[in-house]
């Protein structure tokens, strides 16, 4: 749902985006600070000529004051909300990836420990068996000798 502003409410909201304050502005319009209040305030029609000199103080220009829409900035504040919480989202799944990333670097780690432990085993076996072997391989030539 779109609201319609007024333009002193325009003005108002352009200038607390900008960061003065109204007695900045009202200086640079060399008017009180209670007349520039009023004139944010006001509904009604403020001269082309005052409109004017008001843009140029907020340094925008009458078209911009014209079509501007401060609905787009609460749109624009959800969506960096709502973008933020997607970045904390991705930055925990990274994190829990990069938990995951070394607990299987333990893993593999602990894998090929044990790898070296079996063919260590397997080593020793065929050194065994090769010395069996060759037992009988003597024993039997001897025998036929």
């Amino acid at each position: 749902m779109t609201m319609t502003y007024s333009i002193g409410e325009k003005i108002h909201i352009i200038r607390l985006i900008r960061g003065y304050t109204e007695i900045y502005v009202a200086g640079k319009l060399r008017i009180s600070q209670q007349t520039y209040s009023y004139l944010e305030r006001s509904s009604k029609e403020i001269s082309n000529d005052r409109l004017l000199l008001v843009c140029e103080a907020l340094e925008i220009t009458m078209e911009f004051l014209t079509v501007f829409n401060p609905d787009i900035l609460l749109e624009i504040r959800q969506f960096k909300h709502t973008n933020g919480q997607l970045s904390q989202n991705n930055d925990r799944i990274v994190e829990l990836q990069r938990v995951q990333i070394l607990q299987l670097q333990e893993n593999v780690q602990g894998l090929r420990s044990q790898l070296k432990v079996q063919n260590g085993i397997i080593k020793d076996l065929r050194h065994l068996l090769n010395k069996k072997f060759s037992i009988i391989k003597g024993s039997g030539s001897r025998q036929v000798g």
